[in-house]
């Protein structure tokens, strides 16, 4: 896979501001979130100065839905513990109980498979 041995900080968005360093959360929220939700028609709520809140929450959330493991969503996000991660976004993690079924028969299987070439008879 191209670029897979990039360091998890590459993936981050680098703002800036203009007069240099780096953009906190409340100039991002006030100068590019709120102009740009006004720019589009975005009604004003209550969560309107969530800007770097939502797009990172969104950027988790796409990570998760995408098949992306909890431990690099974990470093991508700079938490402490995958364990943090998982505890605020493990409701985004896709739920199939179909496909895991379907990857514990075939883990089964290939694990039986191995056993029978082996030698070794299964206890059914």
């Amino acid at each position: 896979m191209a670029g897979a041995g990039r360091e998890a900080a590459n993936l981050r968005p680098d703002l800036h501001r203009a007069q240099g360093g780096p953009c906190n959360r409340s100039a991002f929220n006030s100068k590019v979130w709120v102009p740009a939700r006004r720019r589009a028609g975005i009604p004003e709520g209550d969560d309107a100065a969530a800007g770097m809140h939502q797009l990172r929450h969104r950027f988790a959330s796409g990570l998760l839905r995408g098949g992306v493991d909890i431990k690099r969503v974990q470093e991508y996000l700079g938490h402490h513990s995958a364990a943090f991660t998982l505890d605020v976004y493990g409701h985004l993690m896709p739920d199939d109980e179909e496909a895991s079924l379907r990857q514990v028969e075939a883990a089964l299987g290939a694990s039986e498979s191995a056993d029978t070439s082996q030698g070794i008879a299964s206890e059914s």
